[in-house]
C-alpha cells in the first residue's frame, strides 16, 4: 500500500466519463424502444424496431467505442503524471 487515500469517484478523464454515460443512455434508450416495439402487435412495430431502436443502439455503441479510442492527454489540465516510457 502506498499510504495514499483512495479517491472517491471515477479515475477516468471527465470527458471520457461523460461520453461513456451518454453512450449508456443511448444504448438503454435503444433497448427500451426495441422491447416496447416487441410488445406491440402492429406491422409498424417492425419499422420502429428496425429503424429507431437499431439507430439508437448503434449510435450508443459507436459513441462508446469512439470515447475509448479518442482520448487526449493534456498536461495543463491533468493532475496525473504522463506514462513513463
Amino acid at each position: 500500500m502506498t499510504g495514499e487515500p483512495h479517491r472517491r469517484g471515477s479515475d477516468l478523464h471527465p470527458k471520457v466519463a461523460r461520453r461513456i454515460r451518454i453512450s449508456g443512455v443511448l444504448l438503454l434508450l435503444g433497448m427500451m424502444i426495441e422491447v416496447i416495439s416487441l410488445l406491440w402487435s402492429n406491422p409498424t412495430a417492425f419499422l420502429v424496431f428496425a429503424s429507431a431502436g437499431f439507430f439508437c443502439f448503434a449510435l450508443g455503441l459507436f459513441f462508446y467505442l469512439f470515447s475509448l479510442v479518442v482520448v487526449r492527454w493534456n498536461p495543463a489540465t491533468s493532475a496525473e503524471r504522463p506514462p513513463q516510457t
